[in-house]
């Protein structure tokens, strides 16, 4: 996944510029190996110090307003 994550920036192929919203469903990490993994590829992508984490609501074109009245 980090590969992916790096690649996908190198290329220039996400769909806002410079911007990526990794999706991380509850369901998908019940397990605890799957949990596990998540947390591994957080840590190496903040040891990169090439990526930010923000909220959604940071991300470019997200109407706050929008967010928050749902």
């Amino acid at each position: 996944m980090l590969k992916i994550i790096d690649s996908t920036f190198t290329n220039g192929k996400t769909k806002t510029c410079n911007n990526l919203v990794l999706l991380a469903h509850d369901r998908t990490f019940q397990e605890p190996e799957d949990s596990a993994s998540l947390h591994k590829l957080i840590i190496e992508l903040k040891k990169k110090n090439e990526y930010d984490f923000e909220f959604v609501s940071k991300y470019p074109s997200i109407n706050t307003d929008t967010l928050l009245s749902k």
